[in-house]
């Protein structure tokens, strides 16, 4: 650590004889990697479409009593109609 040291001095508090004693130390914060995020740009998104595909698509899900078999397929479905509507959004890709 005597590498990093840069500098070391007194100040005087103004409190009878007390002083304050301080030491600056040198370090260097590691650059974050850089990350890509994508995202979708729903400007000219057409929901009354987006509704009707999905009322559709949600008439033929499976007649189950397991939730878990129920949530992962209106999951799947929800993102299948989400993809089938891509020409109402825009991916767009951003470096963090």
């Amino acid at each position: 650590m005597p590498n990093k040291h840069i500098k070391t001095r007194v100040i005087s508090c103004g409190l009878s004889y007390h002083h304050l004693v301080y030491t600056v130390i040198g370090s260097k914060v590691p650059d974050q990697p850089s990350r890509t995020i994508t995202y979708r740009d729903y400007k000219n998104f057409n929901v009354a479409g987006f509704l009707r595909h999905l009322a559709e698509s949600l008439d033929k899900l499976p007649d189950t009593a397991d939730c878990d078999i129920y949530w992962n397929v209106l999951k799947k479905t929800i993102e299948t109609v989400s993809n089938c509507m891509q020409n109402g959004f825009h991916l767009h890709h951003r470096l963090f």
